[in-house]
């Protein structure tokens, strides 16, 4: 008998929030990843895109990831790259890359906005992707379609008034912001101009730090790294204007800025001081805005992009690290607002200065409870959908009958309703000291319940009778009958599905009759065994009588010997048999390396160890001994006669060696003249240096040339200099990228 119990999972979703977990799912930095969709964030280790700076992720409205990009590259799903998805217009090192939108009235494309590093040629151009291509993997059907050349780094977007449509907003490379409409008629590139922002004409670095709308679309602001300051202003979701700029000053290398959900309070960063600031939003005069500045954190290392997440908290890119930082509540007024500059562990995988960029409004909360199974005997469970911090949950199920049971205070409880009927539940949550209440009503509809007894096997001319039961129910039989019983006289795999009369509640069962002549019968086929001490033979039949072989009369019997086992099984009227051949087999012993840790180069080959056998090598390979040159997990799986062996082995990267100095002296005594890193395995390097006024003394090489201390052929005074180094490692086949900050003294 195989029975399943198919009830149709409806699920209840009483307030519809078609993007909230859209943005659930993310990948960026060095394979970094995090999901939000159990209400307790965790790391995933499993994405394929290395980015230092911008990139951008969508999910489905059930959270289930779609792809990702970081401006240049599409990753699907699978984290595959996907079809045409290679050579995209986003810059390399933009800020902000990339954003993906999804078309409205559409379930099927989705836009994604990139735009280039320092103001350059590619500007901002729009991609499409068509998630039903490709298996339902995706494929990027339009590429690189040109919109504005020479803009900032800077993409936000957030929905429109209408709730349907969205704004796409970038910056120009002089004062203006430009807002741009994406409808289900598409995207129309006239953009809405709004002057009178601070111009960053004068220099392409002024093209670098975030650019964030608030959640509720009403609020902007953006970084301008190089000019140390925030620019806020007032936005209009419903024109797609901004207006009333203002300027936070006296923000050093502003580059992370963001909104805290309540959008009470503004955050930033400042990347070179590696300092965490908030901004309290609460008056209109940008006096008390600037004067509200606290210093919230000054951590250990550089801190870039901030952004609001869909558990209510808001996270901090902590740049070339393992752990990002967490401000846990996010709406609370200075230290209040619960920071930990190491409160989320990337399992293993690298941050660096970006976050994705996601639609604003995906963050907006809408609380909402869904019940799933509800049919009758099944435990009917509630999961809370929200964004905000709940403090407590009360639930009553409308259940009185069911006494202390009828009301419960976890957040996702499980209720066994004791009848079938309709049932108002009503949640009671509380946030931040406020009740909300949440009522709606579930219908419990009754599971039938079929048994059709076991699989069974018997002589011919013995007609069957299978009775579904569940009277006043729908059925459907693989005969095609549509009665409640059936009778049968032939040999058959026979199915049932019983449905409730309203078609929300049903049932499945099977049973496989077997009509024999007296005679012989097929116990099982001639089989070797591997590695086991014994084997239970079992007839899978049922009888009366059983007689085996060895004068065992149990219908099931355990052997340990090789050698043929027969069976003689009374059904009654007549008297079958069968016998099978049992074999043991030893298994070989397979150790493919001796050592539990080798690194790339001190080995160049990989022996099974046994001739004359099968070999499946995870290279693909099909021989007994295979050559390696590269890092990596080697697996081997030996086929020998009914064994099947596996091993495994891990040939590690042996990382390069780099060496710093702390302090040089450009005195001309050819001594430590020059500031330049040393080091083994190194294919090439490049330091960014800056003054402790965040001016970039020295963009260039670190490993042949370095920086002698002058600055456009003047020398640079003796102080304590900034440098950030970013290098390539060589192994195999693969370049390595890594980063280092740190400092350096000149003294002369």
């Amino acid at each position: 008998m195989k029975r399943f119990l198919l009830i149709i999972q409806l699920i209840f979703i009483f307030q519809v929030a078609q993007a909230q977990r859209q943005g659930n799912i993310w990948y960026f930095g060095r394979k970094a990843g995090i999901d939000f969709n159990t209400g307790t964030p965790f790391a995933l280790t499993d994405g394929a895109m290395s980015t230092f700076n911008g990139c951008a992720t969508i999910s489905d409205a059930l959270g289930d990831l779609l792809f990702y990009t970081d401006g240049i590259t599409v990753y699907d799903k699978t984290h595959q790259v996907m079809p045409h998805g290679i050579n995209l217009a986003g810059g390399l090192t933009s800020t902000q890359s990339a954003i993906i939108i999804p078309k409205p009235l559409s379930t099927t494309l989705y836009y994604i906005f990139t735009v280039d590093y320092e103001m350059g040629d590619n500007g901002l151009e729009y991609s499409i992707v068509d998630i039903t291509k490709n298996g339902g993997l995706g494929d990027v059907v339009t590429k690189n379609i040109k919109i504005k050349a020479h803009v900032c780094e800077k993409l936000t977007a957030v929905q429109t008034s209408n709730r349907l449509n969205f704004w796409v907003i970038a910056h120009d490379s002089s004062t203006n912001y430009l807002s741009y409409l994406v409808s289900d008629s598409g995207v129309r590139t006239i953009p809405v101009v709004s002057g009178g922002g601070v111009n960053v004409s004068s220099s392409i670095y002024n093209a670098i730090g975030y650019l964030k709308l608030s959640s509720g679309g009403n609020r902007l602001a953006g970084a301008v790294k190089f000019l140390n300051l925030v620019e806020i202003g007032n936005f209009d979701n419903k024109t797609g204007k901004v207006s009333d700029l203002q300027i936070i000053p006296n923000v050093n290398t502003a580059y992370g800025v963001e909104f805290s959900p309540d959008n009470s309070k503004l955050y930033a960063t400042d990347y070179f001081d590696q300092q965490l600031f908030q901004f309290d939003l609460s008056s209109a005069n940008i006096s008390n805005i600037v004067s509200s500045k606290v210093v919230i954190y000054t951590s250990n290392s550089a801190l870039g992009a901030i952004q609001q997440a869909p558990d209510g908290k808001i996270y901090v890119a902590r740049d070339a690290q393992g752990q990002m930082g967490v401000i846990n509540k996010p709406n609370q007024s200075g230290k209040a607002c619960s920071y930990v500059d190491k409160g989320f562990d990337l399992s293993g995988k690298l941050c660096y200065s970006g976050l994705p960029t996601f639609v604003q409004s995906f963050f907006v909360d809408t609380t909402n409870f869904v019940a799933y199974n509800i049919c009758f005997g099944e435990g009917t469970h509630f999961t809370v959908q929200t964004n905000l911090t709940l403090s407590s949950w009360h639930w009553d199920f409308g259940d009185p009958v069911s006494t202390k049971n009828n009301t419960d205070s976890v957040a996702a409880p499980i209720h066994y309703f004791t009848s079938p009927g309709v049932y108002v539940v009503k949640l009671v949550i509380n946030i931040n000291g406020i009740n909300d209440t949440i009522t709606n009503s579930i219908v419990i509809n009754k599971t039938p319940v079929i048994n059709l007894g076991p699989d069974r096997i018997t002589c011919v001319d013995t007609a069957m009778t299978l009775d579904a039961g569940n009277p006043g129910y729908i059925y459907s039989w693989n005969t095609r009958d549509t009665t409640e019983k059936i009778t049968t006289d032939t040999s058959g795999l026979y199915k049932v599905r019983v449905t409730s009369r309203d078609g929300s509640c049903s049932s499945t069962d099977s049973v496989n009759i077997t009509y024999k002549l007296k005679g012989n019968f097929k116990l099982k086929s001639d089989t070797s065994v591997c590695a086991l001490k014994s084997l239970t033979l079992k007839p899978g039949m049922r009888g009366s009588d059983y007689v085996w072989s060895t004068g065992q009369t149990d219908s099931v019997i355990t052997v340990s010997q090789s050698g043929t086992y027969i069976v003689h099984i009374n059904l009654g009227t007549c008297t079958i048999q069968d016998s099978i051949l049992v074999s043991f087999v030893t298994p070989p012993l397979l150790n493919i390396a001796h050592d539990s840790i080798l690194c790339e180069g001190n080995i160049d080959s990989l022996d099974a160890g046994y001739q004359g056998m099968k070999y499946l090598w995870s290279t693909g390979d099909s021989v007994q001994k295979i050559g390696v040159h590269i890092a990596g997990t080697y697996w081997l799986k030996l086929t020998s006669g009914a064994c099947v062996v596996f091993d495994t082995i891990n040939i590690l990267h042996c990382p390069a060696q780099v060496f710093i100095p702390s302090i040089f002296s450009p005195n001309g005594d050819h001594k430590n003249d020059i500031f330049q890193i040393k080091g083994t395995d190194i294919a090439r390097a490049e330091m960014i240096i800056t003054n402790r006024w965040g001016e970039i003394v020295y963009n260039g090489d670190a490993l042949d040339s370095g920086w002698d201390g002058s600055f456009f052929g003047r020398l640079c005074p003796e102080d304590l200099y900034a440098y950030r180094l970013i290098y390539r490692e060589y192994s195999g086949t693969i370049l390595y990228d890594h980063q280092i900050t740190g400092k350096i003294m000149l003294l002369r």
